[in-house]
């Protein structure tokens, strides 16, 4: 069998050697239904009544400002069908493809933006990984139907072709991985939410505000008040051209990453093509503050 027909990943955990199955979503799935397309009244107290919106980044966000319904047209919606731990949630209306799993089902309930889907063939975080991978999200771009809003039909999702693994263990041991470095991006983003709160907050306390004189917290020692004057007062422009050379390498100025070498962006030739050898450049030094006002 060449390399193009083999039904397997290049990259696998120890052990494992057979092709993988495929098939179409819907043949590996118990349940696939959306969530209730009634008309509910909103109440103080009772269970949640959830959208699409609340799946952001494979958390389910549920806060007191979203919407309730009373616990009788909660069990009226489930009468016939309930939410298990396990269940996989998916956007299907407006924002289409976020993903999560269901931890816990206890009172909350989706409008039909949401679809549910359960399987007892395919490990559950084996299959939230291959929904929010690149090819099952191209597949549901494709085939979305676009009217006031976007959206997509159950009939369509089950129609998916998917690759899986025939045996569970290989399964499972693919959707722990991935749980595993989903949980360690989650717990970096945390901290990387803190450090950006922590950091502005930094700078409103440790920068005067307006019509201040001097900040609200400072530094131990430091207490005169601080000048204010006109930017250009304090800066001086150096302009100090030169040709490239070893010495004095081409750099550019980007918003993402600031000073990066010129060639990791562009290709050298195009960039320099009908340009002259002797072309000047500004010259850089360490500890410089490169400003490009077109950026």
């Amino acid at each position: 069998m060449s390399k193009e027909e083999k039904r397997a990943p290049e990259v696998r955990f120890e052990g494992f050697h057979d092709d993988w199955k495929q098939r179409k979503l819907g043949e590996s799935l118990s349940i696939l239904k959306d969530g209730t397309h009634g008309t509910h009244k909103n109440v103080e107290n009772g269970p949640h009544l959830l959208s699409a919106k609340n799946i952001k980044n494979g958390k389910i966000k549920v806060t007191e400002d979203d919407r309730k319904i009373s616990q009788k047209e909660y069990e009226q919606i489930h009468k016939n069908f309930q939410l298990k731990s396990g269940d996989i949630l998916l956007t299907i209306v407006g924002s289409i493809g976020e993903a999560a799993v269901l931890q816990d089902p206890t009172g909350i309930t989706f409008q039909r933006s949401v679809a549910y889907l359960r399987s007892s063939e395919i490990d559950t975080y084996f299959l939230y990984t291959l929904f929010i991978g690149p090819d099952f999200q191209k597949e549901l771009k494709n085939r979305q139907v676009v009217s006031a809003q976007p959206g997509i039909y159950l009939g369509d999702i089950s129609k998916i072709i998917v690759k899986i693994p025939k045996g569970m263990k290989e399964q499972k041991q693919i959707g722990k991985f991935f749980k595993q470095l989903n949980n360690a991006i989650a717990l970096h983003q945390e901290k990387l939410s803190k450090l950006q709160s922590l950091k502005k907050a930094a700078l409103q306390s440790l920068f005067p505000q307006k019509d201040e004189t001097e900040p609200k917290v400072r530094f131990a020692n430091f207490k005169s008040k601080w000048s204010q004057r006109q930017l250009g007062e304090t800066l001086i422009e150096r302009n100090i051209q030169q040709t490239q050379s070893i010495e004095y390498p081409l750099v550019s100025f980007t918003v993402q990453d600031g000073v990066t070498p010129k060639t990791e962006r562009y290709n050298r030739q195009q960039l320099v093509r009908g340009s002259k050898k002797d072309k000047k450049y500004k010259v850089t030094e360490f500890n410089d503050i490169v400003y490009n006002p077109a950026n």
